[in-house]
Protein backbone atom coordinates (compact mmCIF):
# COMPACT_ATOMS: atom_id res chain seq x y z
CA UNK A 1 0.00 0.00 0.00
CA UNK A 2 1.14 3.11 -0.90
CA UNK A 3 1.60 5.89 2.14
CA UNK A 4 4.38 8.16 0.84
CA UNK A 5 2.55 11.50 1.76
CA UNK A 6 1.95 10.13 5.32
CA UNK A 7 5.47 9.81 5.00
CA UNK A 8 5.96 13.58 3.58
CA UNK A 9 3.61 14.84 6.17
CA UNK A 10 5.08 13.12 9.28
CA UNK A 11 8.39 14.74 7.88
CA UNK A 12 7.21 17.63 7.75
CA UNK A 13 5.93 17.84 11.12
CA UNK A 14 9.03 16.86 12.68
CA UNK A 15 11.16 19.75 10.56
CA UNK A 16 8.88 21.96 11.39
CA UNK A 17 8.88 21.38 14.95
CA UNK A 18 4.92 21.15 14.99
CA UNK A 19 3.35 18.78 17.96
CA UNK A 20 0.46 16.52 16.70
CA UNK A 21 -1.82 18.03 18.81
CA UNK A 22 -0.89 21.51 17.76
CA UNK A 23 -0.88 20.24 14.01
CA UNK A 24 -4.73 19.05 14.62
CA UNK A 25 -5.70 22.31 16.07
CA UNK A 26 -4.48 24.34 13.74
CA UNK A 27 -5.55 22.72 10.63
CA UNK A 28 -9.30 22.11 12.62
CA UNK A 29 -9.31 18.63 12.42
CA UNK A 30 -9.29 15.90 15.11
CA UNK A 31 -6.10 14.12 16.83
CA UNK A 32 -7.65 11.13 15.29
CA UNK A 33 -8.45 12.18 11.90
CA UNK A 34 -4.70 13.37 12.00
CA UNK A 35 -3.33 10.29 13.16
CA UNK A 36 -5.11 8.37 10.72
CA UNK A 37 -3.96 10.13 8.12
CA UNK A 38 -0.10 10.34 9.47
CA UNK A 39 -1.01 6.01 9.31
CA UNK A 40 -1.88 6.54 5.29
CA UNK A 41 -5.63 6.78 5.72
CA UNK A 42 -7.66 9.70 6.06
CA UNK A 43 -9.39 11.31 3.18
CA UNK A 44 -8.38 14.27 0.53
CA UNK A 45 -9.89 16.66 2.33
CA UNK A 46 -8.41 16.20 5.45
CA UNK A 47 -5.13 15.41 4.11
CA UNK A 48 -5.04 19.21 2.61
CA UNK A 49 -6.29 20.82 5.42
CA UNK A 50 -3.41 19.51 7.44
CA UNK A 51 -0.86 20.28 4.51
CA UNK A 52 -2.49 23.99 4.83
CA UNK A 53 -1.39 24.11 8.30
CA UNK A 54 2.34 23.46 7.20
CA UNK A 55 1.96 25.63 4.69
CA UNK A 56 2.02 22.86 2.11
CA UNK A 57 -0.67 21.54 -0.87
CA UNK A 58 -1.49 18.21 -2.42
CA UNK A 59 -0.06 18.28 -5.91
CA UNK A 60 -1.33 17.22 -8.68
CA UNK A 61 -4.30 18.44 -7.76
CA UNK A 62 -7.27 15.62 -8.20
CA UNK A 63 -8.52 17.97 -11.28
CA UNK A 64 -5.04 17.60 -12.82
CA UNK A 65 -5.42 13.94 -12.73
CA UNK A 66 -8.25 14.10 -15.04
CA UNK A 67 -6.69 16.33 -17.11
CA UNK A 68 -3.59 13.89 -17.47
CA UNK A 69 -5.71 10.57 -17.80
CA UNK A 70 -7.63 12.66 -20.75
CA UNK A 71 -4.51 13.57 -22.80
CA UNK A 72 -2.89 10.13 -22.20
CA UNK A 73 -6.35 9.18 -24.41
CA UNK A 74 -6.81 7.05 -21.08
CA UNK A 75 -10.91 6.30 -20.10
CA UNK A 76 -12.01 6.23 -16.37
CA UNK A 77 -12.50 2.82 -16.41
CA UNK A 78 -9.36 1.64 -17.64
CA UNK A 79 -7.88 4.14 -15.27
CA UNK A 80 -10.01 2.76 -12.17
CA UNK A 81 -8.61 -1.04 -13.52
CA UNK A 82 -4.86 -0.07 -13.02
CA UNK A 83 -5.64 1.74 -9.89
CA UNK A 84 -7.24 -1.46 -8.31
CA UNK A 85 -10.08 1.40 -8.07
CA UNK A 86 -14.20 1.38 -9.13
CA UNK A 87 -14.92 3.65 -11.82
CA UNK A 88 -17.00 6.10 -9.73
CA UNK A 89 -14.26 6.44 -7.66
CA UNK A 90 -12.16 7.67 -9.72
CA UNK A 91 -14.66 10.45 -10.87
CA UNK A 92 -15.69 10.93 -7.79
CA UNK A 93 -11.95 12.12 -6.73
CA UNK A 94 -11.28 13.62 -10.57
CA UNK A 95 -14.78 15.91 -10.25
CA UNK A 96 -14.67 17.06 -6.70
CA UNK A 97 -11.59 15.86 -5.35
CA UNK A 98 -13.61 13.79 -2.53
CA UNK A 99 -12.28 10.07 -1.72
CA UNK A 100 -9.87 8.17 0.57
CA UNK A 101 -5.75 9.39 0.31
CA UNK A 102 -5.15 6.02 -0.75
CA UNK A 103 -7.48 6.02 -3.63
CA UNK A 104 -5.59 9.44 -5.05
CA UNK A 105 -2.26 7.66 -4.51
CA UNK A 106 -3.15 4.66 -6.68
CA UNK A 107 -4.60 7.10 -9.24
CA UNK A 108 -1.45 8.77 -9.25
CA UNK A 109 0.48 5.78 -9.60
CA UNK A 110 -0.98 4.30 -12.18
CA UNK A 111 -0.81 7.91 -14.25
CA UNK A 112 2.83 7.75 -13.22
CA UNK A 113 2.17 10.93 -11.45
CA UNK A 114 4.08 11.95 -8.17
CA UNK A 115 1.79 12.50 -5.16
CA UNK A 116 3.73 15.08 -3.20
CA UNK A 117 3.19 18.01 -0.51
CA UNK A 118 4.49 20.87 -2.20
CA UNK A 119 5.27 24.27 -0.34
CA UNK A 120 3.05 27.19 -0.81
CA UNK A 121 4.56 30.08 -2.39
CA UNK A 122 3.71 33.66 -2.91
CA UNK A 123 3.43 33.84 -6.62
CA UNK A 124 2.87 37.74 -6.77
CA UNK A 125 3.49 40.24 -3.85
CA UNK A 126 3.22 43.60 -3.49
CA UNK A 127 5.03 45.57 -0.81
CA UNK A 128 1.85 47.61 0.83
CA UNK A 129 4.38 50.55 0.47
CA UNK A 130 4.69 50.24 -3.20
CA UNK A 131 2.70 52.82 -4.63
CA UNK A 132 1.28 51.24 -8.32
CA UNK A 133 -0.38 53.47 -10.94
CA UNK A 134 -4.20 52.76 -11.33
CA UNK A 135 -5.20 50.29 -13.18
CA UNK A 136 -4.88 50.54 -17.38
CA UNK A 137 -2.67 53.60 -16.31
CA UNK A 138 -0.08 54.41 -19.01
CA UNK A 139 3.90 54.10 -17.96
Amino acid sequence: MLKKLAHQLIALRIENEVSAASLAEQSSVDRATLKAIESGAGNIASLSAVATGLAHSLSPLPSALANKRRWLGIGSRSLAQAAGLSRPTVQAIERTGAGRVTSYEAMCAALNEPALLRGIEETWCVDRHTHLPPFGAQN
